[in-house]
């Protein structure tokens, strides 16, 4: 007779799949996740095994079988399994996020969000996005393969969440309350928030605004949480730039010039601290081109010295009240430089440092295997 557990765990790009027995003598495991119903059946004489994938999802025309001769183990099946929902997982399908789209009702407008295995039992973790003005990731989200619930949302103004009515009176503050929001309304008890750049800065000044209850852990890749400490970062890697390169971005600052000129420089820099892998240059160019009006109004025109509402903006005092498992995260070629890291890593003791190679800035988009192995390694435990 099998010796068999009473569930496993199928890990892929469509979903992370709680498969549970379905009688104590039963060599049959069932579990769904976003939507699809996965069957994994044993056979007990020759450890063979068939898995059926349902049509719950409306974007599959009809179930997928699949059968494999033999795993010798029910590891051996899991895994094979895995290989086999990746194979299904095309870009097509994953990309097509505007049926996985929801949307909450806040004070100033409906906020879109996206869930993932919502059907696991650990502790959810929730994405907040950088920019300001930039927008979640929901492909990336989910295929972290992270055994818990993910969500991640469009701030206001971003991605397919509503426009903002007054622009020129947004604030910080706001963003803060509408986070708040957001963990409320999906009813997030407790919950572990990641944000990248200026996502790691919102949740800071969450938590200097309502403390840590509810909080289990933070992960902050590349925090963006003082403006001038920003300022001052760049002026850092400008020295590690060409000289043609630092000779006219410092006549683009003296002139106030941000016109043709200015993006071109920031296309350079880009590509020497933002992305850094060369097939993620075309990303790079377009960054450097034009800022969003989000962007405009809370930073200002010009990327490197801050003139909107974030002037002045320094958070750096809460990293005190982090008393939770806290991850940092940079690459090596970060516009964050490694001081500025290592001074914030010091000032939350017990907390992690992960430096990525080959990465700038857009970690998670230079090295996404090494990301997800450094988020997966960090929650195991959580």
């Amino acid at each position: 007779m099998l010796e068999l557990p009473a569930e496993c765990l199928v890990v892929s790009d469509l979903g992370v799949f709680r498969l549970v027995r379905e009688t104590v003598h039963a060599a049959a495991f069932s579990g769904r996740s976003g939507g699809l119903g996965l069957c994994l059946t044993i056979d007990p004489d020759d450890w063979s095994f068939r898995a059926v994938l349902t049509l719950a999802d409306e974007r599959w025309g009809q179930a997928e079988t699949f059968t494999d001769g033999s795993s010798f183990s029910l590891a051996g099946a899991v895994h094979a399994v895995g290989d086999w929902l990746d194979s299904l997982a095309t870009d097509d399908y994953l990309n097509d996020t505007e049926r996985d789209v929801r949307y909450l009702d806040t004070a100033c407008g409906k906020v879109a969000y996206y869930a993932y295995n919502v059907e696991l039992a650990k502790t959810p973790v929730l994405f907040v996005h950088g920019g300001p003005g930039g927008e979640s990731s929901p492909v990336r989200m989910r295929t972290l393969r992270l055994d818990r619930p993910v969500y991640c949302y469009d701030q206001l103004g971003c991605g397919r969440s509503d426009r903002i009515s007054d622009l020129s009176s947004w604030r910080v503050e706001n963003y803060v309350a509408e986070l708040r929001t957001v963990i409320e309304k999906l009813g997030l008890r407790e919950v572990i928030l990641s944000g990248a750049s200026w996502g790691a800065g919102l949740i800071t000044a969450y938590i200097e605004r309502y403390g840590t209850d509810g909080i289990k852990a933070c992960i902050l890749p590349s925090p963006f949480l003082n403006s001038q400490v920003w300022t001052d970062d760049q002026q850092m890697n400008f020295k590690l730039m060409p000289a043609t390169f630092q000779q006219e971005m410092a006549r683009c600052v003296r002139e106030h010039d941000t016109g043709p000129a200015y993006h071109a420089l920031m296309r350079e820099y880009d590509k020497r601290f933002l992305f850094v892998q060369p097939e993620n240059a075309p990303i790079a160019d377009a960054a450097g081109d034009a800022y969003s009006d989000v962007f405009e109004v809370l930073w200002g025109p010009d990327e490197n010295v801050c003139t909107g509402s974030l002037q002045g903006f320094d958070v750096e005092p809460a990293l005190t009240k982090l008393e939770m498992p806290v991850l940092f995260v940079c690459g090596d070629s970060d516009e964050v430089t490694l001081p500025t890291m290592m001074r914030y890593r010091g000032m939350v003791p017990g907390s992690q440092l992960a430096v990525v190679p080959g990465a700038g800035h857009a970690t998670a988009k230079d090295q996404p295997v090494l990301y997800q192995e450094i988020l997966v390694r960090f929650l195991r435990d959580l």
